[in-house]
């Protein structure tokens, strides 16, 4: 979903398969989400703050390994760095977000079919800020 937010947010066609397009990187994906989960784990074991910061921090991981082909570590490293610069801004955007998107969930979820879209458009326009784009994104 994220990558038809980040087609989406440089005007590229968006279409179903991407959904499934990105299957041949279970794998690294799911060793960053293991990775990226623990420490965050860690953070909130420590205390509730290196917790939230991690959240925030480690949010743009899965897309460099989907999109950058970077390793689980350094993509969390990576994200890290990036959104270290602009935390508060980050963490400004996805409060906001999450409100509208809870409360786009009160009237039985109907709401979501807008709020859901936004949501994805709008962090691929922060990745896209942050970290550019790669040509075979957007290539169909």
């Amino acid at each position: 979903l994220f990558m038809m937010g980040l087609r989406r947010s440089v005007e590229a066609p968006v279409h179903a398969g991407l959904v499934i397009g990105f299957y041949h990187k279970t794998l690294p994906l799911f060793l960053t989400t293991l990775l990226m989960y623990l420490m965050i784990v860690i953070g909130f074991i420590c205390l509730i703050l290196p917790g939230i910061y991690l959240s925030i921090a480690y949010s743009m991981a899965m897309p460099l390994v989907a999109e950058k082909n970077l390793g689980p570590w350094e993509a969390l490293e990576t994200s890290r760095k990036a959104i270290s610069k602009r935390w508060f801004t980050v963490f400004g955007l996805w409060l906001v977000l999450g409100i509208a998107v809870f409360i786009s969930m009160i009237p039985l979820g109907i709401g979501l079919i807008w709020t859901m879209p936004m949501m994805m458009i709008a962090y691929g326009i922060v990745y896209r800020n942050m970290f550019g784009c790669e040509a075979e994104t957007l290539a169909d």
